[in-house]
């Protein structure tokens, strides 16, 4: 993540995040939403994998509002994670930088 694109997010979600920069609440509105989205997915390591479980755990430290599924969902939803065909194993697909991935979350 880029200076710009962090101090975007920090203006954009100054009510949704805490001290350590985890999402503290899914905003209402879908670029907030995204901005979040993005901030989590870019802490994911490119190199990992994870079971379902595993990726809760990681997704779970990096948010307060105690909902993996739907963000694993979204980031699946949006090319970022992919899961292999049994559900069991999920990779880093991709990491678009913010513009795209606000151009594939808002279209």
């Amino acid at each position: 993540m880029t200076e710009s694109e962090e101090k975007l997010i920090r203006t954009e979600l100054r009510s949704f995040l805490d001290e350590a920069m985890r999402l503290t609440a899914m905003p209402a509105k879908r670029k907030r939403q995204l901005l979040g989205l993005y901030l989590i997915a870019d802490r994911l390591p490119a190199d990992g994998e994870w079971t379902e479980r595993e990726l809760n755990e990681a997704l779970l430290a990096l948010h307060t509002f105690g909902d993996p599924a739907t963000i694993r969902r979204t980031l699946i939803d949006l090319s970022v994670l992919e899961r292999d065909a049994y559900g069991r194993r999920y990779t880093v697909k991709e990491k678009p930088c913010l513009e795209e991935f606000l151009r594939r979350g808002l279209n």
